[in-house]
This record gives C-alpha cells, sequence and structure tokens, in this order.
C-alpha cells in the first residue's frame, strides 16, 4: 500500500509525540518514513522539540508552524505558573558559641580602629556562593577545613574526581564528608525526551562503605548510614519530621535493627 502512495504528491503524515521515535536517518524511523513516502508532507505535534546531533525535531518536520509554549498557556489560563527554586544549604551557628566567637574576633582584632574592626565584622559575616565546575573547584590547594558534598556524588559519571578535588583543596588536618543513597538499586526509564534509557532521580553510582573506603588517599575513614528505606516507602517521615531529634534517631535505630535497609551513608575523610 505504501508502494502505491509513495509517488504521490498530495500525502500528509501527521505524527503526534514527534520528540519520541521518529528520527535516525540511517537506519530508524525518519529514515524509513521518508524512503516510503518520498513526496509527503509531515507534521510533527510536541511537546518537547529536541535538537541533537542524532535527534533533531525540525530536521524531520521542519520548521515550527505554530508554537504554545508555557507563558501562552499561563496567560490563557491553562495552566498555573512555573516557578524553579534552587536547594539551599542552611547554615546555622549554635546559641552558646557565638558569645565564644565574639570575644575571639576581640582578641584578634585588638589594637584595629574601631571602623576597620566594623568592617572586618562584616566582611567576615556575608556567605558567598560560588558556582563552580566539580571537577575543577577555583580554590587554591589546602585552602578549607572541610568540604561537603550532600547528595551529589550518586549523580556523577566519575564521582573519584570531584572527591579528588574536594581532598585537593581541604588542608592537612581538614575533613571530606559526603552523603549520599546507600546501596540504591540504580534504575533506568525510557525519556519522553529523547526515546533514550534514562537513569532516575538522575543517579548513575550507588555506594556502600566499601566503594566509598576505597576512595581513601590518606588519613582515616568513618561512615555511618541513617534513614530506613521501609519507612520512606510507608511515608513515616512525613510524621517523624514533626518530633523531636532523638525520638526520630530512635524510631530509626528500631526500624534497622528490625530490617537492616539503611536509606542513606555519610562518609568523612579526616586528612593526615
Amino acid at each position: 500500500m505504501l508502494k502505491e502512495l509513495g509517488n504521490k504528491q498530495n500525502i500528509l503524515v501527521i505524527n503526534d509525540e514527534a520528540h519520541k521515535s521518529q528520527y535516525d536517518f540511517i537506519d530508524g524511523f525518519a529514515r524509513h518514513m521518508w524512503d516510503a513516502l518520498p513526496h509527503a508532507s509531515f507534521i510533527g505535534f510536541t511537546g518537547t522539540p529536541i535538537e541533537l546531533a542524532d535527534a533533531n525535531t525540525r530536521a524531520v518536520f521542519g520548521d515550527y508552524i505554530s508554537i504554545y509554549d508555557i507563558q501562552r498557556a499561563v496567560e490563557d489560563g491553562a495552566t498555573v505558573p512555573i516557578y524553579y527554586e534552587s536547594r539551599l544549604a542552611k547554615l546555622d551557628l549554635p546559641e552558646e558559641l557565638k558569645p565564644r566567637l565574639d570575644a575571639e574576633f576581640e582578641e584578634v582584632t585588638e589594637g584595629e580602629e574601631i571602623e576597620r574592626k566594623e568592617g572586618l565584622k562584616t566582611k567576615w559575616a556575608q556567605l558567598e556562593a560560588v558556582v563552580a565546575h566539580g571537577e575543577r573547584l577555583p580554590f587554591a590547594d589546602a585552602t578549607f577545613d572541610c568540604a561537603v558534598a550532600s547528595e551529589v556524588i550518586e549523580h556523577l559519571p566519575e564521582p573519584e574526581r570531584v572527591l579528588d578535588e574536594m581532598w585537593r583543596v581541604v588542608r592537612p588536618g581538614g575533613r571530606v564528608l559526603i552523603s549520599t543513597p546507600y546501596r540504591e538499586r540504580i534504575r533506568y526509564v525510557l525519556c519522553i525526551h529523547c526515546n533514550q534509557p534514562t537513569p532516575i532521580h538522575a543517579h548513575l553510582n550507588s555506594f556502600d562503605e566499601h566503594r566509598l573506603a576505597s576512595y581513601l588517599r590518606q588519613g582515616r575513614f568513618g561512615y555511618t548510614t541513617f534513614g530506613n528505606k521501609a519507612l520512606l516507602i510507608a511515608r513515616t517521615h512525613v510524621l517523624l519530621g514533626c518530633v523531636p531529634h532523638w525520638l526520630w534517631r530512635l524510631v530509626d535505630w528500631l526500624a534497622n535493627r528490625i530490617l537492616p535497609k539503611p536509606a542513606h551513608i555519610v562518609a568523612w575523610w579526616d586528612r593526615a
């Protein structure tokens, strides 16, 4: 039937989900469509057009005819506004340490003029953020007392490179500390955008104490596990988040005694 239609000029091919499987001009669906219907017109519908070397929506279906984007959908009331919020690490200093810091600051700045002391106090009180690549941290060797990566290394194809950089910027006697899911089963799903296997939550690696200990360069390694996968499945964290920390730790400890399935591991390396 396609052979009979192939030479006709008035054929219109309409594809929904045009970002998924209509690609590969060498030996894929796009090649077969174009070979079978060389004179047809192709129209594709998609909410997520892509432009990659081996998968390009416009290369298959031509330029955009009509665009209905999120902004128009919000203006029409078809959807609610979408907001993106960065994940912030909350830093706090115990109240009992603040008087000691004030006293030490006065001792260090003794003899300085009042204006300069106030300027230094303001400068040291600021929290600055630096955006950088984890494999090339923009800091000199032995700059920090501690380097922390919270829920990061499971996303990296080569986590050892980031750990090496963290190790580099920590002073002798300092600490490298990471947290990551514990013995997570890495699972893949078929991405609706590129039609390729994609790791869930973008997690590429799974860790336990043995694998993390292998990254030790020098000094001392330690770790602790916490959380419980059964409790997470039961969503008890919604309730436990409202109880005192000691009670949460007790429930967590009991759960892992009954069913030893920790959800997270925190590991640290003390540099010699």
